[in-house]
């Protein structure tokens, strides 16, 4: 059986797109790639020249996906509102605050046994690295 992963992005709390990864989610899979990515660019509000930056969560969103999504299958956007029973879901949530600065971006996992992590990306890989 295949070990499934969903990812949900979250702008300021609110979904934005959830992601459905139909094998290897396991963390040494789908979650150090998270990580990795996640923690490869500056979050800003607006652009700045920079390319190397995601320009809120929409732009975090749509990047990620270009990034997984290299051939059919493995990776699909699935529906928000649908439990897909997966053994391990990953939320990454950012926004904007009152005075349109990035908030700090977290990245949360659950998996089916039970073990927990909500930190921000550098703090997941550093988890990852130790993680069983």
């Amino acid at each position: 059986m295949a070990t499934t992963a969903t990812v949900t992005i979250t702008n300021n709390g609110k979904p934005l797109v959830k992601l459905l990864k139909t094998a290897d989610g396991y963390l040494s899979s789908a979650g150090v790639e998270l990580a990795n990515f996640t923690a490869s660019a500056r979050f800003v509000n607006g652009l700045t020249g920079d390319e190397n930056v995601f320009n809120g969560m929409g732009c975090f969103a749509a990047q990620l996906i270009a990034h997984l999504k290299t051939k059919a299958g493995l990776w699909y956007v699935a529906d928000l509102d649908t439990d897909y029973g997966d053994d391990y879901t990953y939320t990454i949530n950012g926004g904007i605050d009152k005075n349109y600065k990035p908030t700090p971006v977290t990245m949360t996992m659950t998996t089916l046994d039970s073990r927990t992590f909500s930190g921000s990306p550098e703090e997941f890989i550093t988890y990852l690295s130790t993680a069983k």
